[in-house]
C-alpha cells in the first residue's frame, strides 16, 4: 500500500538540499530532504562561509543520531538558531542533550 502516492525507497535516494537564505540582515540556511552524516561536513562549511546565524528545518524529512547531535551542537551557546524543527526532531534532540 503506498500513501501519498509514494514510490518505494523514496527515502533511500532522497539528498539533502542546502539553500542560503537572507532575510533582513540574518543571514541562514534551509535545508530540504536527508540530513545524514554524510552532509555535515558540507552543511559546516555552508553555515560558516554564509555567516548563517539560523538554520531552516521545515522541509527535513529524516535525521540520523550523529545529524541530531550536531543540531544540539549548533544550538548549543545560542550559536545558531533552529526553526521550523519538527516535533520528532525536537524530540530526539531533547532525549539525546541528556
Amino acid at each position: 500500500m503506498r500513501c501519498c502516492g509514494a514510490r518505494r525507497g523514496r527515502f533511500s535516494t532522497m539528498t539533502l538540499k542546502i539553500e542560503r537564505v537572507i532575510t533582513g540582515a540574518m543571514p541562514g540556511i534551509r535545508l530540504v530532504g536527508r540530513l545524514t552524516v554524510g552532509d555535515l561536513d558540507s552543511l559546516t562549511s555552508q553555515i560558516r562561509d554564509s555567516g548563517a546565524r539560523w538554520v531552516d528545518l521545515e522541509e527535513v524529512v529524516l535525521v540520523d543520531l550523529e545529524s541530531v547531535e550536531f543540531l544540539i551542537a549548533c544550538e548549543a551557546g545560542s550559536k545558531i538558531e533552529l526553526r521550523q524543527c519538527s516535533a520528532y526532531i525536537r524530540e530526539w534532540m531533547t532525549r539525546e542533550a541528556k
